[in-house]
């Protein structure tokens, strides 16, 4: 049974700066499988033929010895897979992977994420950022070198060098845990290094907006003193507070997921859409406030046109200082608010739960946040005469 392999740039995918990431397809018996290589080149500095980086990309020396060495590695594989007569894509996945050793951590880690079944394209995209801080920390860095010496120094260079949030840091710390979990899933290593070290995620206060800030809001919104990016990003936010609606659903909402349907006797609007993160279909009844910032003309097309997700986060800084919000908000804090004002507003948790999309309540109560002002409404219910007759 033959094995074919074959290099090239993975064109399905390209960053932001027009590079695309190197990889290599195996064909086994008409089943194909991709592997990532830790480097991105330009198109027009890929030599197809050669299957090798061009000498006018930076850098090119060391992703050339890079590819022969792993370009070695696989004919190896591949001429010992055929003379042990165990020829199948299994085998030599096993066979590829199982050498930590030899395995690039930020490699593997794309290799993982390039399954579109477990990885949703948003999530792809939030881990991006941390496997940039792997890559700034050491370059090339092996999941052999993984231990529990190099993930302390690891955690000191996000904290000191980096100036991470402790929270920030702590979820870079998450993610590589699970990846190695992944590797040990694998048999690429035995155990994972984060097994011996009493590691605890710190449960970081979730920012979000109390009614009173909102309405703040809502009045600097009307008084239409901001600039015109200011107010354009203030009108995405609040609709954000008002639907629960996460970055990426805004950026891809368009009109035809505004569908108009009767419920008791009443004309009733509903955003209808995909969840990004989860996949998960959403039904999200529109209020008042909310009607009144969608655009009207065309039926079809989208609603809004956001700026980056980084762009509006770095207005809302500006627009909480005019609006005397001392608060660190960004644009998912939205979620938050929808969440903690629909508690106090008496809605039930499973509805506020089923609006986000979540799949589970556990998710939810990290949304959910009882204020005090809640807490003390609903322990005034213990002052009623029959509270006191039951005591």
């Amino acid at each position: 049974m033959k094995i074919s392999v074959k290099w090239m740039l993975w064109a399905q995918y390209v960053k932001m700066d027009g590079r695309c990431t190197i990889c290599f397809r195996v064909t086994i018996n008409r089943k194909t499988k991709y592997y990532w290589m830790p480097f991105a080149v330009l198109p027009r500095n890929w030599d197809e033929r050669k299957a090798l980086v061009k000498s006018n990309e930076p850098g090119s020396n060391r992703v050339n010895l890079y590819l022969e060495k792993e370009k070695l590695r696989v004919d190896e594989i591949a001429w010992d897979l055929q003379m042990k007569k165990k020829v199948s894509l299994f085998e030599f996945d096993k066979a590829y992977l199982n050498q930590a050793a030899k395995t690039d951590f930020v490699g593997f880690c794309k290799q993982v994420y390039s399954d579109t079944i477990r990885f949703k394209p948003g999530t792809v995209r939030t881990h991006q950022p941390i496997l940039k801080r792997v890559s700034k920390y050491k370059p090339d860095l092996l999941i052999s070198e993984i231990d529990q010496e190099l993930i302390r120094d690891f955690k000191n260079y996000l904290l000191n060098t980096l100036s991470l949030e402790l929270s920030t840091a702590e979820k870079t710390l998450k993610t590589m845990q699970a990846r190695l979990n992944d590797a040990k899933e694998k048999g690429i290593i035995t155990e994972n290094p984060f097994d011996k070290i009493k590691y605890t995620a710190t449960n970081a206060s979730k920012q979000y907006l109390i009614g009173e800030e909102i309405e703040r809001l809502e009045k600097l919104y009307e008084a239409k003193t901001l600039g015109n990016t200011e107010q354009k990003v203030l009108q995405h936010f609040l609709f954000q507070c008002y639907t629960s609606l996460g970055y990426a659903e805004l950026k891809k909402l368009r009109k035809e997921d505004i569908q108009i349907e009767m419920v008791n006797g009443q004309r009733s609007e509903f955003i209808r859409l995909m969840r990004e993160k989860t996949g998960k279909p959403i039904s999200v009844p529109l209020i008042d406030r909310a009607k009144e910032m969608l655009k009207t003309g065309f039926d079809i097309g989208p609603v809004f046109r956001p700026f980056t997700n980084q762009t509006m986060n770095e207005y809302l800084k500006a627009i909480m200082v005019e609006a005397k919000i001392h608060k660190s908000i960004t644009t998912h804090c939205a979620r938050y608010t929808f969440s903690t004002i629909g508690l106090e507003k008496g809605i039930p948790f499973d509805v506020i739960s089923n609006i986000l999309g979540h799949e589970d309540f556990k998710t939810t109560h990290i949304y959910a946040t009882y204020t005090d002002r809640l807490k003390a409404v609903e322990m005034e219910k213990m002052n009623t005469k029959k509270a006191r007759q039951l005591s």
